[in-house]
């Protein structure tokens, strides 16, 4: 079962706004955020905020090995054998044929699967707010809130949501791609505290 989170920032008064995405799991969710900076983004934080919360409204999941689909004449049937971040089975998926072809749904290179804002899948003014140590409204599990845009000085904080946001540990950005997923893990789940 896949959790739902939150991607943004978390600003110095322990105030956060984020866009949710759908599926995303502390483990997981980090190394697809290290990827998306490292890869598609060539290390620019700011771009990726951007991307992900500037210029899509919220995310049905990441996935950094998001090809682009969008000159690709979709396969006449479900391509059971390919793996799931083939251009294949991508173009399948997003085709009106697939399950993401309802016009919902926007892949987006190197990024995952955005929302879009037919039938109010997503709207610009809706994001995801609080305060740390404050009471949630929210349906999300946890939050990765990033403290700038600036990859050299941002740190990423977990924060488990739910009836109050709390963090529960940080790590410099410059560093993520050496935190594997059991620290990220044993963070979310209580097994260890950040260094």
């Amino acid at each position: 079962m896949s959790g739902h989170g939150v991607i943004g920032v978390l600003n110095a008064d322990g105030s956060y706004r984020g866009r949710y995405v759908h599926s995303c799991d502390p483990g997981t969710a980090e190394a697809d955020l290290w990827a998306i900076l490292t890869r598609t983004c060539r290390g620019d934080l700011a771009e990726l905020l951007r991307v992900l919360t500037e210029d899509h409204y919220g995310w049905s999941y990441l996935r950094p090995s998001q090809p682009d689909v969008s000159r690709v004449t979709p396969p006449a049937a479900f391509p059971r054998d390919a793996p799931h971040d083939s251009v294949e089975f991508v173009a399948y998926e997003l085709s009106p044929e697939g399950s993401f072809g309802d016009g919902r749904f926007a892949g987006v290179p190197g990024f995952g699967v955005a929302y879009t804002t037919v039938e109010d899948q997503s709207h610009p003014e809706r994001w995801e707010t609080g305060r740390i140590g404050e009471r949630t409204d929210t349906s999300c599990d946890h939050g990765w809130l990033f403290t700038s845009t600036e990859a050299r000085s941002a740190e990423l904080v977990l924060v488990r949501l739910g009836r109050t946001a709390v963090e529960l540990g940080r790590v410099a950005v410059r560093e993520l791609g050496s935190s594997g997923r059991d620290f990220w893990e044993g963070l979310a789940f209580g097994r260890l505290s950040s260094p």
